[in-house]
């Protein structure tokens, strides 16, 4: 067995790993050979030192191989015994390596005349001949103390400069990087071993060019790239056969200078710019002849933001206020691709009318896993501020495409101008949304700005340098492309709304709580429409995952399902489904009983928040999961809604959704409102007698109620003029007190709500009422009606037949009371405009409603006289006519608008020579 020790720290700059032989005893051996590698954070191997019977037959920067003698030699295993051999290696501090063995091979035989044994050793496979003390080939590297804790030493490094630097266009900028000896102002020299840094630059707008270059006589100075573009590091070691090398100081302030920043500008399109300095790292090793020099990581000072300006109007700071573009947090689509909104808007939030005028926004993606720009960003932008004019008269910049946006460098850059102009907009401007898609484990890790120029009318320049906000990448943060969605199971499959909270748990600990907020310490980042991406992705380890959510809770829940369950626990029409029967249990007592409709109402009312505070508002299941006991599946959650994920499994996580309090899964897709398929009229009209002073009581008269096994409405109504005090059932039966609740807000809100409690129908005569509601009159003179309407976000106002039949209900207001059968007559249809020839006691007898219409349109004629002939004619906005009637029979005709478009409509009806007309609007 090969046995590897913890890395132990030599200095700041390097760490040695001890390697042993043996598998528990001692062994005898010929021909020991061993080849191995490091990788990960810039390591490299400094040497390798062996015990006296191996020899070192290579050694590089990132390999090694060992070779033992060909003749018998015994190897100890016992821990005091030395190790085999030692590899020294150099890396960044605070960062961690990989050391890996390639190949081990020896032979056993006493002789040293057999065949060598060979181990084609895979750490990342898991070989059970190669052990680390760790339980891991990822080892520490060196950590570097402050220096004024290790060794007294008070030192500085530091970038010189000050923001803004004035520049020219073109122009090139050298920032001196310098030390500054604190404990030793006056000295003349810094003498050191060595010396790095690493500096992270980040230009926020795109063009600066970033290089360094030593000072005259360091010519041990090393510069290199970091990991990426945006890093450079500075070595500064002895030149060969030297032990140590000096900085110069200022003898004043202990100030020298090792090194140059080097800040190329741009000539063209804007010669500004905007750049960010973070040291990485520092640290040094101070000389000293007797080998006890200080070995620490000095105080770093220059971080920070730093403008050039080159008295080009950048940004456009000097409007008031200052604009910018803004890049968004992402939304999935119900694809899965991720889309990030493009705004431009006001720095302080402010709206405003701006002018655009030769706008470009030139963005770079910088992603991973195959993500790319999808072609789908060209469909995007707003008509308002795409004209499809070309721009490329203005330079290879600007779309070149014939269009104001383009896709480019293989769906890594996108161009988007606005050429035309000026145009007028009020910001905050959606100019459009860079959708990016493909690969299931890739990630957005930022989204640059090359360019954001604008011809803004107010600067005196041509063109001004556009502020950029991309605060969403703050801190790091990634947005990675989702490849799973969670749905819910219905009749029809359809994606759960908004974003659930996915837990990543420890097999060993897998603790979290659905009803807390948040639920769990770890989560998995999650979008709309359900989208998440796995966390197998990014681990290879085993692990689990568990879904909760607890908004929406509206989502899906009626009066229908109340219904439904009323025929469940009459035994009417027993529910069977498990799934259906978890929804149903609402307050989590394991069944189904009155306890949970009494929740469910509420909820529906508004009078509560939640169904109950241990019950989340959704559920979840795993895909596929089958209940052991369907008719009684409460005792088998929680636990169902949690994923195992054992590594290297090729199962992907996937959940399915129940959503409490909904049993027949209507109107799930985005929680919006449920298609109907016909239309209720409610008339509401005031009731003249037998009131208190003071009071006002209204009524609710439908125009038809056949076969209602529920329904549901938010009853709108100026609360400046009217106190809501009670309800007065009249002819439905199980309406009272607990079907009504009332919101208080500037103008006051009732919500109603009913079903059957025997589990069939009711069906009303004409005339009939479903209930009164008394109001205290809060300002004197008669009562006005006119502030009654249906809030229908509040509560969608849907009635639902026995058969699940769906109808809409609107509302119509009635001025006067009932006469004849009490159907329509006298009711007043505001807002109807006749001229004053056409207003007759035909126009005060015919009335149209309801107004606005939605499914049909009622039209009243009032009592025709005998002989008499009348005719009706309903015209579009254009004068095209839409529907007529001619006949000789008094009472109500009824129009199916249904297929008709939302808009003004006007009639006119006519009755041997009287005439009168009118004009009614379809749509809310």
């Amino acid at each position: 067995m090969v046995r590897v020790s913890a890395p132990i720290q030599i200095d700041c700059y390097t760490v040695k790993i001890p390697v042993f032989f043996g598998g528990g005893n001692n062994f005898d051996a010929c021909d020991m050979f061993v080849e191995g590698n490091v990788t990960g954070a810039n390591a490299t191997i400094d040497r390798v030192e062996y015990h006296p019977s191996f020899s070192s037959s290579f050694v590089n920067l990132s390999s090694f191989s060992i070779e033992g003698p060909s003749s018998s030699t015994t190897y100890l295993s016992n821990v005091g015994s030395p190790p085999s051999f030692e590899i020294y290696v150099t890396t960044d501090p605070g960062e961690s390596f990989t050391l890996e063995f390639d190949e081990i091979s020896f032979d056993l035989d006493a002789n040293c005349s057999g065949t060598p044994c060979m181990l084609d050793v895979e750490i990342a496979s898991g070989h059970p001949d190669v052990s680390y003390d760790i339980n891991s080939p990822v080892m520490s590297g060196p950590t570097s103390a402050a220096c004024d804790i290790s060794a007294s030493r008070d030192i500085d490094i530091f970038l010189d400069y000050s923001s803004p630097i004035a520049a020219t266009p073109g122009e090139l900028v050298e920032i001196p990087i310098k030390v500054r000896d604190n404990d030793n102002p006056t000295a003349a020299m810094l003498e050191l071993e060595r010396l790095d840094i690493e500096i992270q630059t980040i230009d926020n707008y795109g063009g600066l060019i970033f290089q360094t270059e030593g000072l005259t006589g360091l010519f041990g100075i090393l510069f290199s790239p970091g990991e990426d573009l945006n890093t450079v590091r500075l070595n500064l070691q002895p030149t060969p056969g030297n032990a140590s090398f000096t900085i110069p100081l200022d003898g004043t302030n202990g100030e020298g200078q090792f090194g140059i920043l080097e800040v190329q500008l741009q000539e063209e399109p804007f010669a500004d710019g905007e750049a960010i300095f973070a040291f990485e790292y520092a640290r040094f090793k101070e000389y000293d002849a007797g080998g006890a020099g200080a070995c620490c990581s000095p105080s770093t000072q220059g971080d920070g933001t730093v403008t050039f300006d080159a008295d080009e109007g950048f940004p456009c700071q000097d409007n008031d206020p200052e604009v910018l573009i803004s890049i968004q947090e992402p939304t999935a689509l119900e694809n899965g691709d991720l889309s990030f909104p493009i705004f431009l808007e006001a720095v302080t939030g402010v709206q405003d009318i701006v002018s655009l005028t030769e706008l470009l926004v030139e963005l770079e993606l910088d992603a991973d896993g195959g993500l790319t720009i999808d072609s789908d960003t060209e469909n995007t932008v707003d008509p308002n501020y795409c004209l499809s004019t070309s721009c490329s008269a203005l330079g290879g910049e600007y779309p070149q495409n014939g269009d104001c946006i383009e896709v480019r460098a293989g769906g890594t850059e996108v161009s988007f101008a606005f050429c035309t102009g000026p145009t007028t907009a009020g910001y905050p401007v959606r100019l459009f949304n860079l959708i990016v898609s493909g690969g299931s484990c890739g990630c957005v890790n930022d989204i640059r700005i090359k360019r954001a120029l604008w011809d803004f009318p107010e600067t005196t320049d041509d063109k001004c340098v556009l502020s950029i906000d991309k605060s969403i990448f703050d801190n790091n943060q990634t947005f990675c492309a989702p490849s799973h969605q969670i749905e819910i199971g219905c009749t029809s499959t359809v994606p759960v709304p908004g974003k659930v909270n996915l837990c990543q748990l420890s097999p060993s600990s897998p603790e979290y709580d659905c009803t807390s907020s948040p639920p769990c310490n770890d989560e998995v980042p999650s979008y709309d429409f359900g989208w998440f991406t796995s966390p197998a992705c990014s681990t290879s380890d085993d692990y689990q995952l568990a879904a909760c959510k607890n908004d929406f809770l509206r989502c899906g829940v009626s009066t229908f399902d109340l219904f439904l369950i009323t025929r469940h626990i009459l035994g009417l029409a027993p529910i069977s489904d498990p799934k259906t029967l978890i929804a149903a249990d609402v307050n989590g007592s394991g069944s189904i009983s009155v306890t949970d409709q009494i929740a469910i109402r509420k909820v529906i009312l508004g009078i509560e928040t939640q169904f109950n505070p241990n019950v989340p508002a959704w559920r979840f299941i795993t895909c596929g999961y089958s209940f052991t006991n369907p008719s009684s599946p409460w005792s088998q959650l929680p636990d169902a809604s949690v994923f195992d994920y054992v590594a290297p499994s090729l199962d992907e996580p996937c959940f399915e959704a129940i959503k409490m309090g909904d049993v027949n899964c209507f109107n799930l897709l985005n929680c919006g409102d449920e298609e109907v398929d016909g239309e209720m009229v409610l008339f509401l009209g005031e009731e003249t007698t037998g009131l208190n002073p003071g009071e006002t009581r209204v009524y609710l008269e439908p125009d038809s109620f056949r076969n209602v096994a529920a329904f549901q409405f938010a009853l709108q109504f100026d609360g400046t003029k009217f106190g809501y005090d009670t309800l007065a059932p009249r002819d439905l039966a199980y309406s009272d007190g607990d079907n009504i609740a009332q919101s208080e807000g500037g103008n006051s809100l009732l919500r109603y709500a009913w079903y059957d409690e025997s589990g069939y129908s009711k069906t009303l005569l004409a005339g009939d009422d479903i209930i009164a509601l008394s109001f205290d009159k809060l300002v004197s003179g008669s009562a006005d009606l006119s502030g009654f309407s249906l809030d229908t976000a509040a509560l969608q106002p849907i009635a639902y037949m026995a058969d699940g039949t769906k109808q809409k209900i609107t509302l119509s207001i009635r001025s006067g009371g009932k006469l004849g059968n009490g159907f329509l007559q006298q009711s007043d249809n505001t807002p109807l405009e006749e001229s004053n020839e056409q207003k007759s006691a035909l126009g005060a007898q015919v009335l149209v409603a309801p107004n606005p219409f939605s499914q049909k349109l009622l039209i009243d004629l009032g009592s025709i006289p005998t002989g008499s002939t009348a005719s009706v004619s309903i015209f579009n906005s254009i004068g095209q006519q839409v529907w007529q009637w001619q006949g000789s029979a008094d009472g109500t005709l009824e129009a199916s608008t249904a297929t008709w478009p939302d808009g003004v409509y006007y009639y006119q009806v006519k009755i041997d020579e009287d005439t009168t007309s009118g004009k009614v609007i379809k749509g809310q």
